[in-house]
């Protein structure tokens, strides 16, 4: 192949990216990467692929942050949504397709499950969790875990203060206007260390909940259930609530989700992406036990409304996708992105690149650094620096394969063997060219 500088590789992507924005006024709008010149617009998906306005097509690795698992544009969903719009596309009252899609999601769980609340994104699923927790137990600290990601509000938006102790980390908003005493009701977790059972154990006397990824987007990993099964434990012994944050990983790893992969149980599990079939859509789904403490006594209101919430348009879609995926064998894109990873992983130990490809199922990710990561905490002292990671990004897209911003690489059911050999190709000409260029120095 033919190696390009860094400056080669940035003028071609200006070149790819320009065009563009002729005619867009990129002032005033705020929405993340909407006023960078160096973003690609698209126009339409299908597929795997993706399609900017320019024309120029790209083979799809992100797939919308996982959401569309049987590819862009599933001709069975939109048929689904196109027919309900032709009916409304919004009440404001209760229609038949909420209670359809409610028993069909239970249906994959176990019996302990039988309360269900919809909402209009994973961010308002975690809230909700949240208040739920809250309003059962009488308690009102929530403990995350390092490296974890539970949505935009204020509550949740908050990371890992590295300069706080690993072991006993402290919390730290992710964004300005946050209000800092929210901090005070932050438990922050070590994630896959021992130390996180003994902080829990310490404060269970004001802890409502633990929340957690059973897999993180940051760091995805196929050797975390001792880890789960021993907070299960941990959090059932101290009195404390345990909730799944499924947003990523429900309807990904299994039709049951991790809950039915790991066989744990937690208390609350939360959802999103997938289960919209392309819409936005959340769900928080919660045991009996829950249901009786927070919606038996009619006395005191617990509030779950929402404009948009359980919509008839998102509904039928949602409906469509689980009767769909319990049609589809999740080992075939599971294979792939294992065979992906593999041959990926051979190359860079063959050539000594500093780089790797972990994962769990189809949720993937390369790290860019060869040392052995137990937490997203380990993953941000070792990985080459972002400008380099940015690098790997633009000539990913110049190879015509388009690297997600938040760097989770999913497959899904419309993704065949050409392309994931395509993907492998492109992966490894993009590092040998980083190599080149010195990215690894």
């Amino acid at each position: 192949m033919t190696y390009d500088s860094e400056e080669v590789v940035n003028n071609k992507f200006r070149e790819l990216t320009a065009p563009q924005y002729v005619g867009l006024n990129l002032h005033n709008l705020f929405n993340a990467g909407y006023a960078s010149k160096e973003t690609v617009i698209i126009e339409s998906a299908q597929g795997p692929y993706m399609i900017d306005v320019s024309g120029n097509q790209y083979l799809d690795i992100g797939m919308s942050a996982g959401s569309m698992i049987f590819g862009h544009a599933y001709q069975p969903v939109l048929k689904k949504i196109t027919t309900q719009a032709t009916k409304g596309s919004i009440f404001i009252q209760p229609t038949k397709s909420a209670y359809l899609l409610k028993e069909k999601m239970l249906e994959n769980l176990p019996d302990e499950f039988g309360g269900v609340i919809f909402c209009n994104s994973g961010s308002e699923a975690t809230m909700r969790a949240i208040r739920l927790a809250r309003s059962s137990s009488g308690k009102n600290k929530i403990a995350m875990f390092s490296g974890g990601w539970h949505g935009s509000h204020d509550a949740v938006l908050v990371g890992d203060d590295y300069d706080s102790s690993e072991n006993c980390p402290k919390p730290k908003s992710l964004s300005t206007g946050i209000p800092r005493y929210l901090l005070d009701d932050i438990l922050m977790l070590p994630y896959n260390k021992l130390e996180a059972f003994h902080l829990i154990q310490q404060e269970a006397h004001q802890l409502a909940l633990v929340i957690i990824e059973p897999v993180q987007g940051s760091n995805p990993r196929s050797d975390i259930a001792p880890f789960l099964r021993e907070l299960r434990a941990t959090c059932s012994k101290n009195g404390v609530l345990l909730a799944f944050d499924e947003i990523i990983t429900g309807f990904r790893l299994s039709l049951g989700g991790a809950v039915n992969s790991f066989g744990i149980k937690p208390d609350i599990i939360t959802y999103g992406k997938i289960l919209g079939g392309g819409l936005p859509i959340g769900a928080v789904v919660f045991k009996h036990v829950i249901s009786s403490r927070v919606f038996g006594d009619q006395s005191d209101s617990f509030f779950t409304g929402g404009t948009f919430s359980a919509n008839p348009l998102t509904m039928e879609a949602g409906i469509e996708v689980l009767r769909n995926l319990k049609q589809s064998d999740y080992q075939y894109i599971d294979k792939l992105s294992k065979e992906m990873r593999g041959s990926c992983n051979q190359f860079f130990i063959k050539t000594k690149i500093p780089m790797q490809f972990v994962g769990c199922n189809s949720i993937n990710r390369i790290l860019f650094t060869d040392k052995k990561i137990g937490n997203r905490r380990a993953r941000d002292f070792y990985e080459s620096p972002s400008s380099v990671q940015i690098i790997f990004k633009k000539l990913m897209i110049l190879n015509g394969v388009f690297q997600p911003s938040n760097g989770i690489i999913f497959l899904s059911f419309a993704h065949n063997t050409k392309h994931v050999a395509r993907i492998i190709t492109s992966i490894k000409n993009t590092a040998l060219n980083m190599r080149h260029i010195g990215c690894f120095h």
